[in-house]
């Protein structure tokens, strides 16, 4: 179930729909997904963001959350590789509607010698390469960082 950034449901179609029109407009799509453990839980958000089309001021996003039990993903690498699935899920699926959108994945690691995700960085963006996207990651993965905020 996808809602979009003011908190209105939508449906796939609303956000296809978007996105082409978006895209006819030369803007981009950008996806990230980020993962918070609490407890017994970890809640998965993805958002599918637009900005950059032509006359667009701002941007919008729309965003999906998934609570699963946290006992599979309580190790980073398992966490974050499912992060990184999460939004190839999603962009390939744009790809598919609107093959003429230009989506990036945006993945939540950093490159600083203080980032414990940093050792995940390359082969991370060789996945998401690999699948056919460009690629960013901390601190250029500003769409990983909308996520975050709706993990809690």
């Amino acid at each position: 179930m996808w809602v979009s950034g003011d908190g209105k449901f939508v449906t796939e179609d609303n956000i296809t729909q978007s996105i082409k029109d978006h895209a006819g407009r030369n803007g981009r799509v950008y996806v990230g997904t980020d993962s918070q453990l609490n407890g017994p839980n970890c809640t998965f958000s993805t958002v599918i963001c637009l900005h950059g089309a032509e006359g667009q001021q701002g941007g919008r996003y729309f965003l999906r959350r998934s609570t699963v039990s946290s006992i599979d993903f309580k190790v980073m690498r398992k966490r974050i590789t499912q992060e990184v699935s999460d939004s190839i899920e999603v962009g390939m699926r744009i790809m598919e509607d609107c093959p003429e959108a230009q989506v990036e994945i945006h993945i939540d690691v950093g490159t600083t010698p203080r980032s414990e995700s940093r050792v995940l960085a390359d082969s991370l963006k060789g996945y998401a390469t690999a699948a056919g996207f460009e690629v960013r990651v901390k601190p250029d993965s500003w769409a990983s960082m909308i996520a975050d905020k709706h993990t809690r």
